[in-house]
């Protein structure tokens, strides 16, 4: 069980994921927009939310949202935070990068999980062969959009457009990626197990 503001804290940004979400694609008429990674990432984050709210007075069932779970989301919606910052914000107009819907879902949501994430993730140790595990979405996204891509020419990111890029920038592209996520994946182990500690906040 967490504190109080913690709990209600989730309860805000559940609802504002999930608001957000159920806009998009409803003003988009479609379930096109599940090709970005942003999308699925938040996406995720809404769901443990939701999870995490439903059963935080049911620790059998919470235990099942750590670990492995949590870990791997918060790897996930920390790549979409970082991925937009560096990359894709500076090349795009100042009032899209900073339009309400990407200030939401690449800025304050990555933020806000990965706080509460360092605050209450503190009742299990991390193994070092989550990484492996953690490497397995990433990849089936990689492999999917490729074949998506083949199929309609259409990438949903630049970098990851080997028509476009060329055979060997896109190479390089993807090798990037995956040291990219094994550099970060690497940093929340090394941080979970400095601060984990045996209590329950």
């Amino acid at each position: 069980m967490v504190k109080k503001s913690l709990w209600i804290l989730r309860i805000i940004f559940c609802l504002i994921g999930w608001i957000i979400l159920i806009y998009d694609i409803a003003t988009s008429k479609s379930l096109f927009l599940f090709l970005f990674y942003t999308i699925q990432s938040n996406f995720l984050v809404a769901v443990w939310l939701l999870l995490a709210i439903l059963w935080d007075r049911k620790p059998e069932k919470y235990q099942k949202l750590t670990g492995l779970v949590r870990g791997g989301i918060t790897l996930y919606i920390t790549a979409t935070f970082l991925i937009f910052a560096i990359i894709l914000a500076p090349l795009m107009p100042p009032d899209y990068a900073f339009d309400i819907t990407n200030i939401l879902f690449h800025y304050l949501i990555p933020v806000y999980f990965i706080v509460d994430w360092f605050l209450t993730e503190r009742n299990i140790r991390y193994k070092w062969n989550y990484l492996q595990k953690w490497l397995i979405y990433p990849i089936c996204y990689l492999v999917l959009t490729l074949i998506y891509g083949v199929v309609t020419g259409f990438y949903p990111y630049f970098f990851i457009d080997p028509l476009s890029l060329g055979v060997g920038p896109y190479i390089l592209s993807i090798l990037g990626m995956t040291a990219f996520y094994l550099i970060l994946g690497s940093t929340l182990i090394g941080i979970n197990r400095k601060f984990t500690q045996n209590y329950q906040i």
